[in-house]
């Protein structure tokens, strides 16, 4: 394949979205690739066109190149791959933010829900992130609310250094309130009036049943199913002969940052509704179970099943349980409300509300959107109702045509995963459900006043569980499964059951495992580190590029173990410490560690190779650096070999403290004196570490390493690491001390007195 700058930047610069997408296919190397330049073009700090520009691309289509646009493009290949959007970070906080600015949006100027979900729901897109904690505040101060913008300050803790001065003077004065008050509950007396207040402004601008429909059922004939014993109850009673069910799901809203999952199902009959708990019985049922569950609900020749958008609702539980993929393509008597309505409605001009449901219900003189007119009340007069126009579309739209007022939506932008269920949301639920069943009668009288016959009442539905995306997935899937079994036989597998030694293993440690691959190090495995500004995609090149066993403990593991191969990558625990990974990982593949393994390699730079030198030309070393700074300020590095005594501007004063003989004792170490470096790459030797002059009289010699020139020496922390893992590593025997554990000081063991970093 080419690389990354010679076919994917241009074709991304050129907006040739659709060659990247099929370039990529089968290729899961290629597919990280992209995502990690997209995510890093996503980022905050990235100036897209400066990175465009720099690339001497011409014809770039700059007016496509917007964050937003490649977002989305990113997006759709997570999607297209099944790759978690936690591999693109920049891009899911980026979404994330876009979520919060919605619901934002949603509750301070559509004021369209309520102010419990919009808190769920707020709280769930925010997540852990620092950045979105911050930016959360600044947007309510935006939106001038100095409240709420405290109490989100509160909950996440947030440093009084972190936050706008104004909110800093709010929160203090919400806390001098709180001490002065005796009973210490009036400023949250205040902040539930203000909730409370929110509240009535967007769900009860008047009496709640005056404006919107009102399930008729009383609270009690509401159960929700979240046990096997409840779940059969409720399939016994839906599947009696002649019984109608109205069907709606919710699932949580992902804005693009996580997958959606059916959380609960909810089934209306005439005299009760079940409220099936998915996220409850998720963990309790089998997929055998599952699959019993929906041929029990869809597959009955005499239960007649009602919904809204069936199409929607079905490939969500596809989704959640593809076992389900069989009796949902088996349905049998399924209406779909909405397609109902809009044959029957079209048979009819301007329909009146339905009379059977006039005696019910207060009506609206207003007219809808498609100019039906409203019936009158009871009272005999119209009435308008302040409902918002938002809300007077799909269902609502419908309940409101039919049955002369609005399904209330307040609550259909909820955390429906997040449990115990709100009261609220019990009741939406409950009524968004039982609704279809009224609404279905009420077309069914229409119907039949203008003449349609009872085939027309039912018209079949075609289902298609399987949208583009669906397919285009599979292919896609099948093509990086096609490309793994082509890696398998490419790379040699490293088989956990054949003994090797450290030398033997080659591993590539991601960036979350930067204190494991220290300690690989010290036991003499060559250990490639990343840091920090490195990506999933470069782990994977190494990993490809230089035979290394991929090692990584983050979500993108199973993005990686496509992209490399099984044989080549390991998943290593994460919720254990970095000597604890160490021991898992050589363990997993069976490595024999011997003493000499034990530092033999470099753990600052993973080099294999060492300077050995005696502790007098290392002592006159040190000597002669101590001169070098007190001669020039500190500065430590560098100088003139030529000419002058001590003391003369631009001349190395401790040179004419060094015999010829140790200077040609430097020379045979490839060391240059003049300077403290090694002559062959100038990497300076690190002198100054060692703690003290005392060291040089208990040393007999040290190791340099001749990449970094870090010093290094052995004394007893080697004797320590050699006892903590002897027994576990199958170690030589041999004289061992028994001491605390081997990382009693900080990680990098800079505090220890006889092994330097070790």
């Amino acid at each position: 394949h080419f690389s990354q700058d010679e076919i994917l930047i241009p074709l991304l610069l050129t907006d040739k979205l659709n060659l990247i997408e099929s370039y990529v296919m089968g290729n899961p190397e290629q597919q990280a690739i992209i995502l990690s330049l997209l995510d890093h073009l996503c980022a905050r700090n990235t100036d897209i066109y400066s990175f465009a520009q720099s690339t001497g691309i011409k014809n770039i289509k700059g007016e496509k190149l917007s964050k937003k646009v490649l977002s989305k493009f990113a997006m759709r290949l997570m999607k297209l791959y099944d790759i978690p959007p936690e591999s693109c970070p920049n891009i899911s906080e980026n979404r994330a933010m876009g979520a919060i600015r919605y619901l934002l949006y949603k509750r301070y100027v559509e004021k369209s829900i309520g102010y419990s979900g919009w808190d769920d729901m707020v709280e769930s897109a925010v997540g852990k992130n620092d950045n979105l904690k911050h930016q959360l505040i600044m947007e309510l101060l935006a939106y001038n609310d100095m409240t709420e913008a405290v109490k989100w300050a509160d909950r996440y803790n947030l440093s009084d250094l972190s936050l706008d001065p104004n909110v800093v003077d709010a929160r203090n004065q919400l806390r001098k309130d709180r001490a002065s008050s005796v009973s210490g509950q009036a400023v949250q007396s205040k902040e539930v009036e203000v909730q409370e207040d929110w509240d009535d402004e967007v769900e009860q601008p008047q009496n709640i049943s005056s404006i919107y429909y009102t399930m008729p059922l009383p609270e009690s004939q509401i159960s929700v199913v979240d046990t096997k014993e409840k779940l059969q109850f409720c399939l016994d009673r839906v599947s009696q002969p002649h019984t109608t069910i109205g069907i709606d799901a919710e699932w949580k809203p992902c804005m693009g940052t996580t997958s959606e999952r059916v959380a609960l199902l909810q089934l209306a009959v005439d005299d009760h509704v079940f409220l099936v708990d998915f996220m409850e019985l998720g963990p309790l049922l089998v997929e055998d179970e599952w699959v019993k569950v929906a041929e029990t609900i869809f597959c009955h020749d005499n239960v007649l099943k009602i919904g809204y958008g069936l199409d929607t609702d079905l490939r969500m539980l596809f989704k959640t349980y593809p076992c389900m993929e069989s009796p949902l393509l088996k349905l049998k008597r399924v209406v779909d409300v909405e397609k109902l309505a809009s044959r029957v409605i079209s048979e009819s001009e301007s329909p009146p509300v339905d009379a059977a449901n006039s005696d019910k219900n207060d009506v609206s003189k207003q007219q809808s959107r498609d100019n039906m007119k409203a019936g009158s009340s009871k009272e005999g007069k119209w009435k308008h109702y302040p409902v918002s126009k938002i809300e007077e579309r799909g269902l609502s739209l419908l309940v409101k045509n039919m049955l002369g007022k609005p399904l209330s939506k307040g609550e259909q932008m909820s955390n429906w995963e997040k449990r115990p269920l709100r009261p609220s949301q019990i009741t939406y639920a409950a009524a968004d459900a039982y609704v279809l069943l009224e609404v279905y009668s009420a077309l069914v009288r229409r119907g039949q006043a203008i003449g349609l016959c009872e085939s027309d009442l039912e018209p079949q539905i075609t289902l298609r569980i399987k949208s583009n995306m669906d397919r285009k997935k599979e292919k896609a899937a099948s093509a990086n499964r096609s490309r793994t079994v082509e890696l398998k036989k490419q790379v040699s597998p490293m088989l956990p059951s054949s003994t090797r030694t450290p030398k033997e293993l080659r591993v590539v440690c991601d960036t979350m495992l930067q204190g494991l691959g220290s300690q690989l190090r010290t036991f003499g495995v060559d250990t490639f580190i990343l840091n920090s500004s490195h990506r999933h995609s470069d782990a994977i090149q190494i990993s490809r590029r230089e035979k290394r066993i991929l090692l990584s403990s983050g979500k993108a593991y199973e993005q990686i173990k496509v992209s490399v191969g099984e044989n080549m990558c390991y998943k290593v625990p994460h919720n254990i410490n970095a000597r604890e990974q160490c021991l898992n990982v050589l363990q997993h593949f069976n490595v024999t560690v011997t003493r000499s393994d034990i530092f033999s390699r470099c753990s600052a730079c993973n080099c294999a190779e060492f300077a050995h030198i005696p502790s007098k030309d290392m002592h006159n070393l040190h000597m002669y650096n101590l001169q070098q700074q007190q001669h020039r300020g500190n500065f430590g590095c560098g100088g003139n070999r030529n000419g002058g005594g001590a003391g003369t501007a631009g001349v190395n004063p401790s040179l004419s403290d060094i015999d010829q003989g140790t200077l040609s004792k430097f020379m045979a170490y490839g060391i240059d004196p003049a300077t403290i470096t090694f002559f062959h790459n100038g990497a300076r030797i690190q002198v100054e570490t060692v703690p003290s002059p005392e060291v040089f009289a208990t040393i007999d010699s040290f190791f340099v390493c001749v990449c970094c020139g870090k010093v290094f020496w052995e004394g007893s922390h080697y004797d320590r690491i050699f006892s903590q893992f002897q027994s576990v590593l199958n170690l030589n025997t041999g004289p061992s001390l028994q001491t605390p554990d081997l990382f009693d000081s900080d990680a990098e063991h800079d505090d220890d007195d006889d092994y330097n970093k070790y």
